[in-house]
């Protein structure tokens, strides 16, 4: 029973809340409608930075997040080998997530109404 006890707590803390590179994760597979376990992601300072190939064509694409406060996301994505700027201007979408026990949810919002919406499990995330 200790044993069974200590499994179950050990798998909840790994589960935690997600890390930056796992919040970028989220918050780019909700906006592009793509599965974060394809993603690769590191830090890069207080960046944390992304990619992932498309399978149908093979294409790559990159992108990096900041996190001006909790439970919002700010990206920005590579284009011909140059960083975009930085998705702030008030006609891009706004990106926020709220983590709840074992899942974290994204929502995109355009116009102060939710445009997508995605779960993830934390542990697809980390």
């Amino acid at each position: 029973m200790f044993v069974a006890v200590c499994v179950l707590m050990s798998a909840q803390a790994f589960a935690g809340s997600p890390s930056d590179v796992g919040l970028c994760k989220g918050a780019i597979a909700t906006i592009m409608y793509k599965d974060p376990s394809i993603m690769k992601g590191k830090m890069h300072g207080n960046e944390a930075r992304i990619g992932y190939t498309r399978k149908a064509d093979g294409s790559k694409f990159e992108m990096k997040c900041k996190f001006p406060k909790k439970g919002l996301v700010i990206w920005a994505g590579k284009i011909d080998g140059q960083w975009g700027r930085w998705r702030t201007h008030t006609a891009d979408s706004i990106v926020t997530y709220e983590v709840a026990n074992d899942s974290t949810t994204f929502y995109e919002n355009m116009a102060s109404k939710v445009v997508g919406e995605k779960t993830f499990s934390n542990a697809m995330l980390n």
